[in-house]
């Protein structure tokens, strides 16, 4: 069979990928997803592998290149998906919290719900939500690897299984339904209000009835569009995290985000929007604001061609006339769920369990035990008895939270067991 240069080359790109995949699958792996994982990717090189085996310099050159492309998009994709399943095994992970986020993904995501966390070295949690169309249902959870011993950001895992419950294609939430048709409405509300500027920055005289139907201004409305949809995604998720923990996600996105963290990227809302979304939904979710919570919070300045800040004008005003829709979404997907939600009394309890220096149990809802480890953390008077320094108090409360999220697992199987 004669040789083709360009399918040689790709094949042992393949082949070194699945033989790494093969040293990591000999990894010990303290849960089953990650195997899970590499076996779907194993099938996918495999695939890939089998495409180009059938072709060689005969083929034609096009088919060629398009199956050389892509097997390369293929290996390009998923090597950070590979390191990540790597550095899930490593000890600095905090492995308490894997099992309860696992059962609060079964409950909000579905009973098809598979986790994979792992500490990193980006100090923004981030999730790997575009895999999901060749890895369905798996749920990569990153958490920033200086807090891997910090349990009171946990919360904002919950913006990320967020990423997952809006991605997800098959049973899709019916509380979504309707979303995309409302922003392309209050859209083309923001280009036709703004109909003179959007003239004369863009040098047309066109009337505000042919911008859906006129080539060149439906492609500009398209830009904004798909900036205004990641800009919902993205107050969708924090609206998640905030119906799933309460008043804990706000102090754990103070403590990650205040007043920035850099240069604001156009697919995501100002602060503003996201601080006034998070406002709204908790006058409508009975949650306690921090006092003064705007305040801690900075957009930083940037300049932008007048087209793009346009664009980018008439996105961020569609995508924040679409919060009180969003709020409501999230309610009903939480509540369809039957996930059970904090609740102050529950969060009491806890604490009275923290001020003896003993983790809880009885746990009905994990957003309770982070709320009450933020109480403790936001009044070290609590503790004033016990005359810890700075740094024991936070490791003591730290190991408290830990220790009660082993009780809560605990619990959790010997009910199972004893419900078998």
């Amino acid at each position: 069979m004669p040789v083709s240069l360009d399918l040689d080359l790709v094949k042992q790109k393949l082949h070194a990928v699945l033989e790494q995949i093969k040293q990591l699958q000999s990894s010990e792996f303290p849960y089953e997803e990650p195997k899970a994982a590499l076996g779907l990717l194993t099938e996918i090189y495999k695939s890939d592998l089998g495409r180009l085996s059938k072709m060689d310099a005969t083929t034609d050159i096009q088919i060629r290149q398009q199956a050389c492309a892509h097997a390369n998009a293929h290996i390009a994709r998923y090597y950070s998906v590979l390191g990540f399943i790597l550095r899930s095994t490593n000890v600095r992970n905090a492995f308490e919290m894997y099992d309860p986020l696992l059962q609060l993904c079964l409950k909000i995501y579905g009973g098809d719900a598979k986790l994979i966390i792992s500490s990193e070295w980006q100090f923004s949690p981030f999730t790997y939500p575009a895999v999901t169309d060749d890895l369905p249902h798996l749920m990569f959870i990153g958490l920033p690897s200086t807090e891997a011993s910090n349990p009171l950001i946990i919360p904002l895992a919950g913006h990320e299984i967020g990423h997952s419950i809006w991605r997800k294609k098959k049973g899709r939430s019916t509380a979504l339904g309707g979303l995309d048709m409302k922003l392309q409405q209050k859209l083309v509300e923001a280009y036709t209000n703004n109909w003179k500027d959007f003239q004369r920055i863009f040098n047309i005289s066109n009337s505000h009835a042919d911008l859906l139907s006129d080539l060149f201004l439906r492609n500009i409305w398209t830009q904004s569009y798909k900036l205004a949809i990641r800009q919902v995604e993205e107050i969708f998720c924090d609206l998640i995290g905030l119906r799933i923990f309460g008043e804990s996600f706000l102090y754990s996105f103070i403590y990650l985000i205040a007043p920035n963290i850099g240069d604001r990227a156009p697919h995501y809302p100002t602060l503003a929007a996201r601080v006034s979304a998070l406002e709204a939904a908790c006058a409508s979710y009975l949650v306690e604001l921090p006092p003064g919570f705007t305040s801690f919070f900075l957009d930083p300045p940037k300049r932008i061609p007048t087209a793009d800040e346009f664009v980018l004008k008439m996105a961020d005003s569609a995508s924040e006339a679409l919060t009180a829709d969003l709020i409501d979404a999230v309610r009903v997907h939480i509540q369809s769920s039957g996930l059970s939600l904090p609740s102050d009394a529950e969060r009491d309890r806890i604490i009275q369990h923290f001020c003896a220096l003993s983790p809880a149990s009885g746990i009905k809802s994990l957003g309770d035990m982070i709320n009450a480890g933020w109480k403790v953390r936001l009044d070290w008077r609590l503790w004033g008895a016990f005359n810890f320094s700075e740094q024991t108090r936070l490791e003591v409360l730290n190991d408290l939270v830990f220790k009660t999220m082993e009780v809560l697992e605990y619990e959790t199987k010997t009910q199972g067991v004893k419900n078998a």
